[in-house]
This record gives structure tokens, sequence and C-alpha cells, in this order.
């Protein structure tokens, strides 16, 4: 299974590639893989894409939680478990699983993950009562590692999905302005909350778009070289909505490599998002503020 089969697939397309191929090599096994649920002792079913849904089920009722069935005693012991006639199994969900024609035997592999803990369960189940020979028991070994090779990337790559887009949604909406509030760029979360497309926004003057609490006064009155930052609450004037709505901001100078200020760094917190009065916003919005940029 090569990285690229990996990256451009799904786990179920993965898991379901590599249980096919060995049920196509030896049409008496039938593949499947149970993961342990991430919370509680529960077995998860993830792959098993020759069995009818009714028969998944007889499966799932035979392999309940750890500890139950052939895969959840392989969970519980963490050690490879061979059962080779599920007719004389004790438990009763296992005998009703004998019953039918793929599961005579079964050959369970547990999986561990990088950490040591076991995940869950790589098992082959034969059509006859019989127990593997050297061949299969590599067989169920290296696809066993395949299968954790390809649910750890997969778990892997929806962490770092997850942790990417929670670092978007925890970005400050921002603007940057030149010294004549000539808007430079913005945060995607600016062009949603203000209406603006973001090519719309690039050189239009920031005061049309922020203005002062009490009147229309441009931000720039609010900003000087002197003052070096500024935090108090504006109104945001958005696009085809006459009604502006109260924001928090604050601006900081940008500086270029040689210490000259060139630019002004703008963000903005809803109002709405805020609790406390004009002074708490003050202290949050200070505690948030990155540090001057510099800019080459």
């Amino acid at each position: 299974m090569s990285g690229s089969t990996l990256q451009g697939n799904s786990l179920q397309q993965i898991l379901n590639s590599l249980i096919y191929g060995i049920e196509g090599a030896d049409p008496l096994l039938t593949g499947a893989v149970l993961l342990r649920q991430m919370s509680g002792n529960k077995l998860e079913l993830i792959a098993a894409p020759s069995l009818e849904p009714a028969t998944r089920q007889t499966l799932l009722e035979a392999e309940k939680h750890v500890g139950s069935g052939i895969c959840g005693q392989a969970l519980l012991s963490g050690e490879r478990i061979v059962f080779t006639d599920f007719r004389h199994h004790p438990c009763p969900a296992c005998r009703n699983l004998g019953m039918l024609p793929q599961f005579a035997a079964c050959w369970a592999e547990p999986m561990r993950n990088r950490q040591g803990e076991i995940i869950g369960v790589f098992a082959l189940y034969n059509r006859h009562p019989v127990h593997p020979d050297l061949n299969q028991i590599a067989l169920l070994t290296h696809s066993a590692s395949l299968a954790r090779l390809a649910i750890e990337h997969c778990r892997a790559k929806l962490a770092l999905s997850m942790a990417h887009t929670n670092w978007q949604a925890a970005q400050p909406i921002t603007l940057v302005t030149d010294l004549d509030n000539r808007i430079l760029n913005c945060s995607v979360l600016f062009t949603a909350l203000s209406g603006y497309r973001q090519e719309a926004l690039f050189g239009k003057n920031l005061s049309g778009i922020l203005s002062s609490q009490m009147s229309h006064v441009s931000t720039q009155a609010s900003f000087t070289i002197e003052s070096k930052c500024w935090a108090g609450e504006l109104w945001l004037h958005k696009q085809n909505q006459q009604q502006p709505e109260a924001v928090w901001a604050s601006i900081d100078m940008i500086f270029n490599k040689n210490g000259v200020i060139c630019g002004k760094l703008v963000r903005l917190y809803p109002i709405t998002d805020w609790n406390g009065d004009a002074v708490t916003r003050q202290r949050l919005a200070t505690e948030q503020r990155w540090q001057p940029a510099a800019l080459e």
C-alpha cells in the first residue's frame, strides 16, 4: 500500500481494498476490521465489504464489546486468538454466527498504535473449521499491520485538519491599511463580517467602513503617530445594511525593518462576543493584541 494510496483515498476505501485483495486470493476467507470506540469499550465494524447488512449485524451481536466474542477477547488480551469452530463456542451469539457459511473459524489479530495502545482487531474468518498455517498467519499479521498504518494515517490527517480548522476559527478579524487608511489586506473573517468581497476592499478607505460611535468620524482621527496604538468602540458599516454594528477595535502601527511606521494593523471584535463593560473589553483586547508587526 503506497503513500499515494493513503493520501488519495478514505479509510473505508483503503481497508475495503485490502480485504478484497485477501478474499480474491483465497475465496474461503472473509475479512473484517473492528475498532475500539474512542469512548467506552464497544466495538465498531468499520470494514467488512463482502458482508450483507444482516450478516454484519449478526457479527456485531457476537462482537459487542471488549471481552466478548473472538475479536473482543483479542482486544482484551492483546494477543492473537485463533478459534477453529464457532459451533462449539460458549457464547450463544458466537454459535449463531457459526451457523452462517462464512463463519466456521476466526483468526483475530489485535492492532496497536505507536503508543502501544490496542485500537482494534483485524479478523479473518474461514468457511472451514481449520487452524491457520504459517503462510496464513503471516498474511494475518501483515494485513493487520497495513490496516493499522492506514487507520493511524487517516486519524492523524483528520486531527491535522481539525487543528487547522480550529486555528482558522481562532484568528482575529484583521485588516492592514497604509498610513492613509487604504486597505491593503484583510482576513476572510472580515469579509464574512462586513459583507464585502475581498477584492472590493483592496484600496478602499477604511473610514467609509469604520466610524466613531459618536459620529461618522474617520478612524484616522482616532489613531495618530504619537499615540502608536488605540482601542475603543466603533461602528462597522456593513455592505447593503443601513444600520451599523458596534465592534470593539484595536489599532496598532506597523513598522518596516528600519523602524519606520508604514501602516496600521486593525483588529475587530464583535461586541456580542464580549461580556462586561468597556474597561473589561479594552483589557481583553489588549491581552489578545499581537506584538507590533515588522514588514519588509
